[in-house]
């Protein structure tokens, strides 16, 4: 299953419209309309805008099809309640070092995309 259709099968999860999402992102409803019909891949500013407005969206879900759809939020907010702030930020930390590298692949797969079509044409 691609990005795109997991995309659809998150915001069908929560009920949700694509004018829905939308809003919540700052787009226009074709930029999510032309996501989930594949007519685009999503931005890297359209994923990091998911993953803050949904912070419960599994990331490695979203963007490879692993694990479930959901983070367990409870795993993450146990251990900054009994350790403190310092495991807080180095948790944010992992994250914004994560979120670099998932932006790095997504550049690398709308690299490869584009090659194909350019020799292709």
């Amino acid at each position: 299953m691609s990005i795109n259709k997991r995309l659809i099968e998150f915001r069908k999860n929560r009920k949700m419209s694509q004018q829905n999402v939308a809003d919540l992102l700052g787009v226009a409803r074709q930029t999510i309309s032309n996501i989930e019909n594949e007519k685009h891949s999503p931005s890297s500013e359209i994923l990091i805008g998911l993953f803050k407005v949904f912070p419960e969206l599994n990331h490695r879900w979203l963007m490879f099809g692993e694990n479930g759809m959901e983070n367990e939020l409870n795993s993450v907010s146990e251990p900054i309640a009994s350790y403190g702030e310092d495991i807080k930020d180095k948790y944010i930390r992992s994250l914004e070092s994560e979120n670099k590298l998932l932006k790095k692949e997504l550049d690398r797969h709308k690299d490869c995309d584009i090659n194909q079509k350019s020799n292709v044409g």
